[in-house]
């Protein structure tokens, strides 16, 4: 049970997270959809927190808005 909440918490900081940079680039769902090839339905679910980006759109997005992904291994 608490996996499930760790997981709708992780989607859900994701989705303001991105409503936040798209705001501050003034960005519309769109336009991010247009971008990426995806639709805006995708868009508005990540946003939402009802779905996550795969590994490369979530890549994309990360490197659009100036972030980067490190991996750790341990």
């Amino acid at each position: 049970m608490k996996k499930m909440k760790t997981k709708r918490k992780c989607l859900n900081e994701f989705g303001k997270w991105l409503k936040i940079e798209l705001t501050e680039h003034d960005m519309k769902q769109r336009d991010l959809a247009e971008l990426m090839g995806v639709t805006e339905v995708s868009v508005s679910r990540w946003i939402t927190g009802d779905r996550i980006p795969g590994g490369e759109q979530m890549e994309w997005v990360l490197n659009h808005f100036g972030y980067h992904i490190e991996i750790v291994q341990n």
